[in-house]
């Protein structure tokens, strides 16, 4: 899912068939979920338009201003295309501004799209993004309550899976080792150690730091600020 959402292009087997095609990503992602929890992948890719309806059964609400919005979107769809090329087409006509908030890997698209906003009076387009990661990224928030714990007990120095997996044994953090043996978890820890490798979490960066007996060896190096 994150590399479709990423890629220009996209290739894959036809379901059921040995044909392969190649196409072009033209298509809006969009998904919907109650306070979802979300990877740190999908979460730097995602756009949060959060809705609260501030009652206890949503489902029941009367009194919409549409109230079968599929029908009314589908017989006025000539008409939501002509404002929304009129947006686009104020947004030519001043100048083409472009927002200064961007997304990595979509950094053209939300230049454009914040710009096209603010010249129609919408403002506060992905001001949100902060609020969203802290709340969403369940796997980020791990590793930094993790990191934390092993700052306050290792600091810099040199410290194998074992000793990291005795920081949460007893306090669990939510990183997904699975329900096996603590041998299967440490390896499973040792392995998502690999896959952070040289990440900057907080202000730290997790690095190796050689071997012992053959065994990987880890440390925390503070970042310079």
């Amino acid at each position: 899912m994150s590399a479709a959402i990423t890629a220009s292009t996209w290739e894959d087997r036809i379901m059921g068939r040995s044909e392969m095609v190649n196409l072009p990503v033209r298509c809006v992602w969009i998904a919907t979920g109650n306070n979802p929890a979300l990877s740190s992948e999908i979460t730097r890719r995602t756009v949060r338009i959060r809705l609260d309806a501030k009652v206890d059964r949503p489902w029941l609400r009367e009194g919409f201003k549409h109230p079968d919005l599929r029908v009314w979107v589908d017989k006025n769809r000539p008409a939501i295309i002509h404002a929304a090329l009129t947006l686009i087409t104020a947004w030519l006509a001043a100048g083409r501004p472009e927002d200064t908030r961007t997304l990595g890997m979509f950094e053209q698209w939300s230049r454009i799209m914040g710009g096209i906003l603010a010249v129609a009076g919408i403002d506060g387009f992905l001001t949100n993004v902060e609020n969203f990661y802290d709340e969403s990224d369940v796997e980020g928030e791990a590793w930094r309550a993790l990191v934390a714990r092993w700052w306050d007990q290792y600091q810099s120095n040199e410290v194998g899976v074992s000793d990291l997996y005795r920081l949460i044994a007893d306090d669990p953090i939510d990183l997904n080792l699975g329900d096996g043996t603590e041998r299967s978890q440490k390896t499973r820890l040792g392995k998502q150690l690999a896959e952070v490798r040289d990440r900057q979490i907080g202000d730290f960066r997790i690095v190796r730091a050689g071997t012992k007996k053959g065994a990987q060896l880890w440390q925390l190096k503070e970042v310079e600020r």
